[in-house]
């Protein structure tokens, strides 16, 4: 789905199903502590240090920019109390506010409609298209119980693989893959790559 059918669809929706606001500001869940961790996020500064920037960025447009952004920890738990978990976006009295398909696709260099930003999944199983793009083999030892990944087996398989200076084409996969992961579709659980980051992932490389 293209930008601009995006637009026509949501519009569309917009006429028929009106605005989809709490109606009670109780709702929401009151939190006492938030924890914010960037393991993932802050070893993949170290992992881009095995791909050409400038080829990653010709294939992966400004991904990796995101790996490098500034966080301010102090804003994001501030914001937590605001967010709101069942529509998944910030919730402020009658008003909800989420980034646009628009504002991903400028943060991202995605303005000239090269790759779908947004899609409606085709595939329930990603597992095969995942073994043949990161080159894993026997993928089975890389999965976890639920059907995402493990990304410190693989990891680990893509540092033995520098130190035999036997890199190749699939290194930008890969870290393509731990981006999905870590930072547009992170979980709770460190060092896994869910199945929602897995399906991005492998819809992005067939766009």
């Amino acid at each position: 789905m293209t930008f601009s059918e995006y637009e026509q669809n949501s519009k569309m929706m917009q006429l028929i199903e009106g605005d989809c606001l709490r109606t009670k500001v109780g709702e929401l869940l009151h939190m006492t502590k938030v924890n914010c961790s960037m393991d993932n996020v802050e070893k993949l500064v170290l992992v881009l240090s095995i791909v050409n920037e400038t080829l990653f960025g010709r294939r992966y447009e400004r991904i990796a920019f995101l790996v490098r952004l500034l966080i301010h920890i102090s804003i994001v738990k501030a914001l937590m109390h605001f967010w709101d978990p069942g529509f998944k976006c910030f919730t402020f009295r009658d008003v909800n506010m989420t980034p646009t398909i628009e504002e991903y696709a400028l943060i991202l260099n995605f303005i000239n409609e090269r790759h779908k930003v947004y899609f409606r999944q085709r595939i329930k199983d990603t597992t095969v298209d995942v073994a043949k793009l990161l080159h894993l083999g026997q993928v089975d030892q890389y999965r976890t119980t639920n059907r995402g990944f493990n990304w410190k087996l693989i990891e680990t398989k893509l540092k033995e693989i520098k130190d035999k200076g036997k890199l190749r084409e699939e290194r930008y996969q890969t870290v393509a893959f731990a981006i999905f992961g870590f930072v547009w579709f992170p979980l709770e659980v460190v060092s896994i790559i869910s199945v929602e980051a897995t399906n991005a992932f492998v819809e992005y490389e067939r766009t």
